[in-house]
């Protein structure tokens, strides 16, 4: 049957295994909404049990101050992250996902504000791509003026459009400013920091 041609599952683990793909560098950070004052009111909650109780609410404490300090942070992680792993600081280009455009509108500041903070000597510039309105969605037009410049950072901000069929050679990474619960949206997005023949390991 079918010539003895068979079709059998391949995975993205098995891309990067035979060197299809080149493996990423993946950083991950988390954090919560809750503010140090938050934290602090959680974990001295059981401060005044025993013993066990005092220890277990102290290291909850500095977990999550540590958590929030490293997410207050995010500049130092950026440029660390990017002066290790990225072919050339000179330019840069993200996707970053956000999970609705009023995220999006509401967070995108911020995200622009830790690039610069991270590259202060370089321009960021910045692209929404969203189906919310004809104009965002016009500016799939403009995505080709995204090139190369000297010291610049282009960061391409999007949700609901950009998951599939965006590949192109002088991608950095992508940011998923997002959580989800679908594995092919998560694989979707991460495939834009993925491309076969290139060599230059995306940053996630």
């Amino acid at each position: 049957i079918f010539d003895n041609h068979v079709i059998s599952r391949y995975t993205l683990h098995d891309a990067f295994e035979d060197g299809i793909l080149t493996r990423p560098y993946y950083c991950f950070c988390s954090h919560g909404d809750a503010d140090i004052t938050d934290i602090e009111r959680e974990a001295r909650l059981n401060i005044d049990g025993d013993l066990d109780d005092r220890k277990n609410a102290e290291a909850l404490l500095r977990s999550r101050l540590i958590e929030i300090s490293n997410i207050s942070r995010m500049d130092n992680i950026i440029q660390d992250t990017c002066d290790a792993y990225a072919a050339n600081t000179e330019y840069m280009k993200f996707i970053v996902f956000f999970s609705s455009f009023a995220n999006l509108h509401n967070q995108s500041d911020k995200v622009t504000e830790w690039f610069q903070s991270a590259y202060p000597n370089n321009q960021v510039r910045t692209l929404i791509v969203s189906s919310k309105n004809p104009e965002y969605t016009e500016n799939l037009d403009s995505l080709p003026t995204f090139t190369y410049r000297q010291n610049t950072i282009d960061l391409i901000l999007c949700c609901d459009m950009l998951n599939m069929s965006y590949h192109v050679d002088d991608l950095t990474g992508v940011v998923m400013y997002r959580g989800t619960q679908s594995d092919i949206i998560f694989a979707q997005q991460l495939g834009r920091a993925l491309s076969t023949g290139h060599n230059q390991a995306g940053i996630v």
